[in-house]
């Protein structure tokens, strides 16, 4: 059997994948679920933890104020705000 160092800052490699799926939930539902997200929460930020929406608010200090009260990692959320008229990118 071999063991393999792991960096202290990822912690338990367990807990470190746990956080990993959740997190690429969120990122799949988000996808999956873009436009109906946009036609529910226009202009609004959303707030995602483990594959559902936790939170929404028009203003990014309300929605990390509502994920907080309700106790959702906010180091382990999707954050996306769904712009119905969003400006162009230029690369």
């Amino acid at each position: 059997m071999t063991t393999q160092r792991v960096h202290p800052a990822i912690g338990d490699p367990a807990e470190f994948v746990r956080r990993q799926l959740s997190f690429k939930k969120s990122c799949d539902y988000f996808d999956a679920h873009y436009f109906e997200l946009l036609a529910r929460y226009p202009d609004q930020y959303v707030g995602i933890f483990d594959g559902e929406v936790r939170a929404h608010s028009s203003d990014i200090h309300d929605l990390l104020a509502r994920l907080d009260s309700l106790q959702v990692p906010r180091d382990n959320s999707l954050i996306e705000i769904l712009e119905t008229n969003p400006l162009p990118k230029v690369l």
